[in-house]
């Protein structure tokens, strides 16, 4: 029984949103991981600086942002609240171009990147028009790992790590949603019971199962699927690769940090 809520209310302030796209259908597969492992260590440095962002990526993927052949790529939305003077839309376009910029120019002429910005009057401005509404009423197992600095600064290991995650054609997903403003939360009542590998992470990262492309850069995806009541599929072959194959790579990746027991 619910005895009280609590409200707390933050002033509104505009919002900053990068839509994001670093894509080859070309390149090597030692190229693109290459490219995208350098983007990838350089998320600590995007979050120190207020940036947050929900990426994915993946290897062959048919019908990427409407190409019509396959594409290894990455695609997300990169967020700024413009909480201080120095932050803003061209701030937060110069912080990622120049990320991406340096990624492809490892590998001249071989990938295509795109940064584009948008400023919204408020955070409700962007979420209303670009979530929801959502679906209810499947069967998901979830697998996921929180990863700090040494895990996303450590190249070869994201290499064999996400390589496994997306080696059935799956998505990978990059939640870089930790970082200062978690760990230097001033938390009413002097502690919580929050993971504490929360307090060094900068990412939670998952592996998205049949990914579904919507509305360009936007993803909405599955996790591991299996058909209602069908416990010996579940179990014999999706909960078992989730846990053995694909969260162990993450897991083998950030040993010493944790996963997130999400809303659901």
């Amino acid at each position: 029984m619910i005895t009280s809520v609590t409200i707390r209310a933050f002033p509104s302030t505009k919002f900053a949103t990068a839509s994001i796209f670093l894509g080859t259908s070309t390149s090597t597969e030692d190229a693109f991981w290459d490219t995208l492992t350098y983007v990838i260590s350089r998320y600590p440095e995007l979050s120190d600086q207020g940036i947050s962002a929900y990426s994915g990526f993946g290897t062959n993927v048919t019908g990427l942002l409407n190409l019509t052949v396959p594409t290894s790529g990455m695609t997300g939305t990169f967020m700024l609240p413009l909480l201080h003077p120095t932050n803003s839309s061209d701030s937060l376009a110069a912080s990622l171009n120049k990320v991406f910029d340096e990624a492809a120019a490892l590998h001249p002429r071989e990938f295509l990147s795109s940064v584009v910005v948008t400023t919204h009057d408020s955070f409700w401005d962007w979420y209303k028009i670009n979530n929801g509404p959502l679906d209810a009423g499947k069967n998901q197992i979830m697998g996921s790992r929180l990863l700090d600095e040494k895990a996303l600064v450590d190249r070869e290991g994201l290499k064999k790590a996400y390589k496994t995650l997306t080696s059935d054609s799956a998505l990978a997903a990059l939640f870089l949603v930790g970082g200062k403003g978690v760990w230097n939360s001033d938390i009413r009542g002097g502690s919580n019971a929050v993971n504490p590998s929360w307090r060094s992470a900068y990412v939670h990262s998952r592996k998205w199962y049949r990914p579904l492309f919507i509305n360009l850069l936007i993803i909405t995806v599955t996790t591991a699927t299996w058909d209602p009541f069908d416990s010996e599929q579940k179990i014999g072959a999706l909960q078992n690769k989730m846990t053995n194959v694909w969260v162990k790579a993450l897991r083998d990746l950030a040993p010493h940090t944790g996963s997130y027991i999400n809303e659901v």
